[in-house]
């Protein structure tokens, strides 16, 4: 499977946002790691400072992002009242970068469509599968 987004595009302005992009780099289970990448130059800034600075990922069960490795950035935080949701990486007080979370994504899933009826939803009295169709069948 494909990842995406490959790249968080940055919004706003943050002190990496010159030259850098947030880009998709390697999975590891139940996460997906973004690096900062420089796309004049190619390379990864991370390689320059050691394993997984700068680096922050994305809890595929839950589109929750937070920082990846044990330097900069220190905070990965959803900024809440935003719409779209942005999503704000920094250290202390400083601002690196800010991208607008992902609603669609190779990690989220989501049914559409009449019919749809998830194996959590309940049908009222029985959770057999044959009611579960019944009741789609009539929704």
């Amino acid at each position: 499977m494909s990842v995406t987004p490959q790249t968080l595009t940055e919004v706003g302005s943050g002190s990496w946002h010159t030259g850098y992009d947030y880009k998709w780099r390697y999975s590891i289970t139940g996460y997906e790691i973004y690096d900062l990448w420089h796309p004049g130059q190619s390379y990864w800034l991370g390689d320059s400072y050691g394993s997984n600075w700068f680096t922050i990922k994305v809890d595929t069960s839950t589109n929750t992002w937070s920082d990846h490795g044990s330097d900069q950035p220190s905070t990965v935080t959803e900024i809440a009242g935003t719409s779209p949701v942005t999503v704000e990486v920094s250290s202390g007080t400083t601002i690196h970068y800010r991208f607008e979370k992902p609603t669609t994504a190779s990690w989220i899933t989501s049914a559409s469509g009449p019919g749809v009826l998830a194996d959590s939803d309940s049908d009222s009295e029985s959770d057999s599968p044959a009611a579960k169709k019944v009741f789609c069948n009539f929704w």
